[in-house]
């Protein structure tokens, strides 16, 4: 691995954007809703973009607690390069804090000790070497690390490998835009209409609807997850009819939640519940999947 590749950061990156402020006595962040204001040796919410008085920068560019082949299918994807392996990467931090999360080990933690890093040249080296026909982005929210994200995807692209993530979409719209631009798949985590998604999550906003529909009008394949931690039926009815007027072939996977993190005493969702919401998705949506 190149030394330079291993120091990059915001003011090297090819596809960097201006995502902070200066205001008079903080800085702004302007990737995600949060709009955390820090000042010297502050981090934000998702705990790897830090201040340094001058900056907001990515703090773990290239940094990667997890790196695993898996087939696309896991990840999920049900409609997208089918049968095919994925080089699945994840790292530290998460710009939400779910009640539920199954991966609150790295998404809510600042520091891993097995954390080790890759350039985007290596991830595509051992994609290509593990014939594997995409990269995802997952295991915790890629779009923190938007700089290392912009620059894995260039990095497919050049090598025809297709660049695919796993998302809570909780990103302004200005760095959505190019994220949209640069990624071919994403499936897209559905944790409830705004009362509900706010107190389950911490987000300060509820932005998830306008991302779907941007990045479907964008041309990028859309996937949606609805993790089943509640069962509110009229969520459900929402959620489908807003999807079958964007695509009533949109694959869609209801996720059963097992006990974790601040949910931990909560028994897993009752395979009753799943049913009765794949039936009821299935009265608006057309590919409805059970994992």
């Amino acid at each position: 691995m190149a030394e330079s590749n291993l120091t990059r950061t915001w003011k090297t990156c090819s596809n960097s954007m201006k995502l902070f402020e200066k205001k008079d006595d903080y800085i702004e962040c302007k990737l995600c809703p949060h709009h955390c204001q820090l000042q010297s040796g502050d981090a934000g919410k998702c705990s790897v973009r830090k201040c340094d008085g001058d900056t907001i920068f990515l703090s773990n560019y290239g940094e990667l607690v997890s790196i695993a082949i898996n087939p696309i299918e896991k990840k999920p994807f049900r409609k997208y390069l089918t049968d095919t392996k994925t080089l699945s990467i994840g790292g530290i931090g998460c710009s939400l804090d779910c009640k539920f999360c199954e991966n609150h080990v790295i998404s809510q933690g600042e520091k891993h000790p097995h954390c080790k890093t890759f350039s985007a040249e290596d991830i595509v080296s051992i994609a290509v070497e593990k014939h594997c026909k995409s990269v995802c982005m997952t295991f915790n929210e890629p779009t923190i690390a938007y700089e290392y994200l912009m620059d894995v995807a260039n990095a497919c692209h050049e090598s025809s490998l297709k660049f695919i993530i796993k998302t809570n979409a909780y990103v302004n719209k200005e760095p959505w835009s190019e994220i949209c631009k640069l990624t071919d798949a994403m499936n897209i985590d559905w944790k409830g209409c705004e009362s509900r998604y706010k107190d389950v999550t911490g987000a300060e906003d509820f932005v998830i609807l306008d991302r779907i529909k941007e990045a479907y009008k964008a041309g990028v394949h859309l996937e949606i997850s609805i993790p089943l931690y509640d069962f509110v039926l009229e969520d459900i009815k929402y959620l489908s009819k807003l999807l079958s007027s964007l695509d009533k072939d949109m694959p869609c996977h209801l996720l059963k939640v097992n006990p974790s993190y601040q949910f931990s005493e909560r028994p897993p969702t009752d395979p009753s519940i799943s049913k009765q919401a794949k039936e009821i998705m299935l009265l608006h949506m057309n590919n409805i999947f059970m994992e």
